[in-house]
């Protein structure tokens, strides 16, 4: 007999302990995206600021061909970035360098700009500006940027 009560108690609080958990698991997806530990800082054109160590590769398109790139962009904080890379277009290697100037939405969304202010690349700016995953308007080839340095 005592046996039969200690397993239901053990049975009624598994029962309890699942309740818990389904209603808990409930609520939280209720709460969405923005839950505590979810939120993120809002993002400025602040956030890119210093050194940042990247790659890119993907297909070329017009010629063919792949494309495969390494270098190193210094975004100032106020909206202008410099930089030079490494390139390797269908096995010929060429050494680039360029200006131009940045955006960053308070969604940490943003676009890069060349000299004459035409949009070339959409942004996506992570931990707290840490990380950047770019992705080209003309090719699809992507960038993966790490920051090395901070101004």
């Amino acid at each position: 007999m005592e046996s039969t009560q200690v397993r239901a108690s053990v049975s009624r609080l598994a029962v309890l302990a699942l309740g818990l958990l389904v209603g808990s698991t409930f609520a939280a997806l209720a709460e969405g995206p923005h839950a505590e530990g979810h939120h993120h800082k809002p993002c400025s054109t602040a956030t890119l600021n210093g050194s940042y160590g990247y790659y890119r590769t993907g297909p070329i398109l017009g010629d063919g061909g792949q494309l495969a790139a390494v270098g190193i962009f210094t975004y100032d904080g106020n909206g202008s970035t410099v930089g030079s890379e490494t390139v390797n277009r269908n096995g010929d290697v060429s050494f680039e360098g360029g200006t131009g100037f940045y955006l960053v939405n308070p969604d940490c969304t943003g676009s890069l700009l060349n000299e004459d202010g035409e949009e070339y690349s959409r942004l996506v700016v992570m931990n707290d500006g840490e990380t950047i995953y770019l992705v080209s308007e003309n090719n699809p080839i992507y960038v993966v940027a790490t920051r090395i340095d901070k101004n």
